[in-house]
């Protein structure tokens, strides 16, 4: 029988969480979260937790892989709002450590002067140093690293002067 404030069986509470599963990559607290708003307590939602982690569906270093792959290649963050992002998500330093060590270091270079050259014309960070220092909020506000940022912005530099 149906506690009142659930919505599903055990049973079709995991298959809903599976199919989800399937179609995207799940930390472990979103599947808890998942699991807490189809009305389980936190102690069931973490048991039924297990037969998830057991079958592969969820991991945590995959999904801070794969997370860390889309917010970098596609919405151009920074590794400091990426790292913020992964904690909300229960993931461990370590496992975002692991994570990043996969990741190419040329591909999140990539990113940010993709990034920079896309809102170069917006800021015009040329003409003022103002302007430079907007430019660089606005790249610190993504999670790019301060020294990475003036790396790449004296190279942009010195590859318009020629």
């Amino acid at each position: 029988m149906l506690n009142p404030k659930q919505k599903y069986t055990r049973d079709e509470a995991l298959q809903r969480v599976k199919q989800l599963c399937r179609l995207r990559e799940l930390s472990q607290q979103q599947a808890i979260d998942k699991l807490l708003s189809y009305g389980f307590s936190f102690a069931a939602a973490q048991e039924m937790l297990v037969p998830l982690v057991q079958g592969n569906f969820i991991d945590d270093s995959r999904f801070a892989s794969a997370f860390i792959n889309d917010k970098v290649k596609l919405a151009h963050w920074g590794r400091n709002k990426i790292n913020t992002a992964l904690k909300k998500h229960g993931i461990s330093s370590k496992t975002a450590t692991f994570a990043w060590s996969q990741f190419s270091n040329q591909a999140y270079i990539t990113a940010l002067e993709a990034l920079m050259e896309n809102k170069w014309d917006q800021y015009q960070p040329q003409k003022s140093w103002d302007q430079r220092q907007k430019f660089f909020r606005f790249l610190a506000q993504r999670g790019f690293e301060f020294p990475l940022i003036q790396e790449i912005y004296t190279g942009i530099i010195e590859k318009r002067a020629c």
